[in-house]
């Protein structure tokens, strides 16, 4: 299981790396301007893949990022014919603007086929844990995502809900389940507690069943998906612009857990994981804070209203505002990774 959250983690970081990296270095290739360099990951080069047409391809030791390195394209530097600077500022906005719209056009396309390739979750609920609420009876007797619950009490589980039935009917007394986990049967106790549903006392141990895969015509998956991801955007915009945002907002440890838990639940929870990573990425670098794209697209606006381009100076300290804004968040995000981590609380 670890070995395919390594591959599932190296893969989404590459798919997200790479769609908004070619889409900076297609548009650099379609306005004929010099790339020097595209790279995955950063600091010291590990190998160096090749040359062609004036482009390095490398590889480089730390795979947390990865970049496109345009001729020409430092403030006050003087530009070649085919460098980035040279260029009017419709195509230099173009060439910026390509790196969120490829990260978004991949999140679409994945949204768009996984219906058909996979199936959406909509069938009836099978007998295996998607979700485990936190401080809930199930987190409490070690009920983990992915369990399947082949037993509760002395009566064998056929369906999730069989499995929900014979939950609501033990009431409030303790209860002996049996997990299958990874090959191995154990036996886990906890208490269901009260739940009012459609006004009805229920009683539940806190954990969402896995619904099963129904797999759509491409029509639909196309009319499903398109749904799926505004939804999934509008949520994405909510999120960031409240006080949700120290809760439901994650860092690269959140982001390597929710990988690991989207293996467990099968690859084309995987694969949707990494379209709503991609929309995400393609959302949040379009926000106007230099070092981002939207922080370019905003300079280059910046420079089109007052007639003349920003000074080296100008440019350097609209970075350096930019970098501290990223840092800070970075550093919030970790320490919210940490706390998660800390007190064992799932990203909601």
């Amino acid at each position: 299981m670890y070995f395919e959250t390594v591959l599932a983690v190296g893969l989404t970081l590459g798919l997200l790396i790479y769609a908004h990296e070619i889409g900076h270095f297609a548009a650099c290739k379609l306005f004929r301007v010099r790339v020097e360099e595209f790279a995955f990951g950063f600091w010291k080069r590990l190998v160096t893949l090749g040359h062609r047409s004036g482009t390095t391809y490398a590889i480089n030791l730390l795979p947390l990022g990865g970049y496109v390195r345009i001729a020409g394209m430092e403030p006050g530097e003087e530009s070649p014919p085919d460098g980035f600077n040279a260029q009017p500022a419709w195509k230099r906005a173009l060439i910026i603007f390509a790196g969120p719209l490829m990260s978004l056009m991949l999140a679409c396309l994945i949204f768009w086929l996984i219906g058909a390739a996979w199936g959406w979750p909509t069938g009836p609920s099978r007998n295996r844990v998607a979700y485990v609420y936190p401080k809930s009876a199930a987190m409490k007797m070690g009920l983990r995502l992915g369990d399947t619950i082949v037993q509760v009490g002395d009566v064998h589980i056929t369906s999730g809900e069989h499995m929900r039935k014979v939950i609501d009917e033990s009431s409030s007394k303790r209860i002996r389940v049996v997990v299958e986990r990874n090959g191995d049967r154990l036996v886990l106790h906890g208490t269901p507690e009260v739940r009012m549903e459609k006004g009805k006392k229920h009683y539940r141990l806190g954990f969402v069943p896995e619904q099963g895969l129904v797999r759509t015509s491409l029509a639909t998956s196309f009319r499903e998906g398109s749904l799926r991801a505004y939804g999934t955007a509008a949520a994405l915009f909510r999120t960031l612009t409240s006080k949700r945002i120290k809760t439901d907002v994650g860092g690269p440890i959140a982001i390597v857990q929710f990988t690991h838990s989207a293996v467990v639940m099968g690859w084309w929870v995987v694969i949707l994981n990494i379209g709503m990573l991609s929309l995400t990425i393609g959302v949040i670098n379009l926000f106007p804070i230099p070092v981002l794209d939207g922080g370019h697209l905003m300079l280059l606006l910046v420079e089109k209203i007052r007639g003349r381009r920003l000074t080296k100076e100008q440019f350097e300290f609209a970075t350096a505002v930019g970098l501290a804004v990223i840092a800070a968040a970075f550093v919030l995000l970790m320490y919210a990774d940490i706390s998660r981590l800390v007190s064992r609380t799932p990203i909601q």
